[in-house]
């Protein structure tokens, strides 16, 4: 595959201050995150009496993450809402803007993924040992589980606990590192087509990209509430252990 395919991926500096000791650079990466804070800043100003776009989209969000911490974390549910929606608004406002041309794609970079992931793990981990205290550790063996297997049951618990932060991370990576290849390739190809001059070649590929790119689409929404749920059962392990 060619490689620029994958530069769509680099973390670039847009421009840089350079003093005597220090080097102030503004990335791509700094950039799309300081637009995606003033978008959703900007949205949540909004506080006209009659609904609008922004009002109507607050709601839908909010309704989901109320589903959510109501079908998992009933006890919580006030504590943990404003995170779970915060969460959910974040990732999706990053995965759509990825999907304009020449935007930074945040989410497509596992370090970040991983690192967001890790953070929830480690505090949910930490409120839930402050709560359950040396209880929370039940949580390693399952329920009516024979005492033989004990030993080999706490490992195996151990390492899915442990891969929590990664399968979390990195599905959302992939995802959106996969669709965005895609999305390249096919426009690579659609393009040299155009140039071709093989105009009715070139209904096939472009008519594959207005349908991946629906997809993208669907897929940067559903990931978002995919790595939002999966918060939110996390949460819901650590909060209710058994």
């Amino acid at each position: 595959m060619n490689a620029s395919y994958f530069d769509q991926f680099n973390i670039k500096k847009l421009f840089y201050i350079k003093t005597s000791e220090t080097l102030l650079s503004v990335s791509n990466l700094t950039l799309t995150l300081f637009t995606i804070i003033l978008i959703i800043i900007t949205i949540n100003k909004s506080q006209k009496i009659l609904s609008n776009r922004n009002n109507i989209i607050l709601t839908i969000l909010h309704t989901i993450t109320k589903n959510l911490t109501q079908e998992h974390i009933k006890e919580k549910q006030l504590t943990y809402n404003p995170l779970i929606l915060s969460i959910l608004t974040i990732f999706i406002t990053i995965n759509l803007i990825g999907l304009l041309p020449y935007v930074f794609t945040t989410t497509s970079h596992i370090i970040i993924t991983f690192s967001l992931s890790l953070t929830i793990i480690i505090k949910t981990t930490i409120s839930a040992i402050m709560t359950h205290k040396s209880k929370f550790f039940s949580i390693l063996t399952p329920q009516n589980s024979p005492l033989i297997l004990a030993p080999f049951l706490i490992l195996i618990e151990t390492i899915s606990f442990i891969t929590r932060t990664i399968s979390l991370g990195v599905r959302l990576a992939a995802n959106i590192s996969a669709g965005h290849l895609l999305l390249s390739i096919l426009s690579s190809f659609a393009l040299n087509t155009l140039l071709t001059n093989h105009y009715l070649l070139s209904l096939l590929p472009i008519s594959a990209l207005f349908l991946i790119s629906i997809l993208e689409i669907m897929v940067a929404i559903i990931q978002a509430y995919v790595f939002t749920l999966l918060t939110t059962i996390y949460l819901s392990d650590t909060i209710k252990l058994h």
